[in-house]
């Protein structure tokens, strides 16, 4: 009897420590290397996840800074004005002189403040010879070319924004007019560039990409010299051409300036473009890499 309750406690002692023993699922290099993989596949995903977010990022600022450039580039010009007897031989030897700065934006806006001394036989100015137009014309230093924009103007010429300034009392502080310009839309036989069919953003366009444009200034006088035969009809007393100054492009809070100072090749006429994007292009790639490491 003793016996079999020992062999019976043994069997049931052993039952009892089978049941007890904890058998796991994994073995515990399965357990590390499964854990490794989640935690990789993690690491995966965010870097995913923050490579889609820069690179949304990138392209976010890049259109914002290309569409606020666009929108606040402004280019400056200088003029000055005296005789050039090859594209106008009835001013030769005038000795009246002038200046110009013009500045004008992408959208189409084009602001000049001139100033003008009409001397000897020019003048004087008065009644009998008013100063009778100021314009932007399209054309090199040898050559006559239409009306791009007007600014003032009287009777026989577009009037544009109105009669210009005919001077000023020796006692006055002002020694320049400032105008606002207006696009030549008359159409023919008006001398308007591209007959009349160019709207003002175009021009723009068109004189900061390089194309030859000039400033002119007319009185009756020589609009009666140059109206005889074989002169050139309404070609100016005096002018000059429109040469690059320097530009400004605001972006984000920021503004920059690049100044010309004969040091771009303006035989394209791109130089301004080139700098404003390089660095648009600059501060973007900037950006982008700071997101990266984020």
């Amino acid at each position: 009897m003793t016996i079999l309750l020992n062999i019976c406690h043994c069997r049931w002692a052993h039952k009892l420590i089978k049941r007890s023993t904890y058998k796991p699922k994994y073995r515990a290099s399965q357990v590390t290397t499964k854990i490794d993989i989640q935690a990789k596949t993690s690491k995966k995903t965010k870097q995913n996840t923050t490579m889609k977010l820069s690179l949304i990022t990138a392209s976010t600022i890049t259109a914002a800074l290309a569409s606020s450039a666009a929108a606040d580039h402004t280019f400056y010009f200088d003029s000055e004005l005296a005789a050039d007897p090859i594209a106008v031989p009835t001013s030769e030897g005038s000795k009246s002189t002038g200046s110009g700065e013009v500045t004008v934006k992408s959208d189409g806006s084009v602001i000049m403040d001139i100033r003008w001394e009409i001397r000897g036989d020019d003048g004087p100015i008065d009644d009998e010879n008013a100063l009778i137009g100021i314009h932007i014309h399209s054309g090199n230093a040898d050559s006559n070319g239409p009306i791009v924009f007007g600014f003032c103007g009287q009777d026989p010429l577009p009037p544009f924004g109105g009669t210009c300034q005919q001077g000023w009392p020796s006692t006055s502080a002002q020694i320049a007019t400032q105008y606002a310009g207006k696009i030549c839309d008359l159409a023919p036989p008006a001398p308007c560039y591209h007959n009349g069919t160019s709207t003002a953003k175009e021009a723009v366009q068109a004189l900061i990409t390089g194309e030859d444009m000039y400033v002119n200034i007319h009185t009756t006088k020589s609009f009666t010299a140059n109206d005889a035969p074989g002169q050139t009809p309404a070609a100016g007393l005096i002018r000059g051409q429109l040469i690059p100054k320097h530009s400004t492009i605001t972006s984000i809070g920021r503004k920059t300036e690049e100044k010309d100072e004969h040091e771009n090749d303006m035989s394209s006429g791109c130089s301004f473009k080139r700098a404003s994007l390089a660095g648009v292009g600059f501060s973007t790639l900037a950006l982008v890499g700071a997101y990266f490491t984020i």
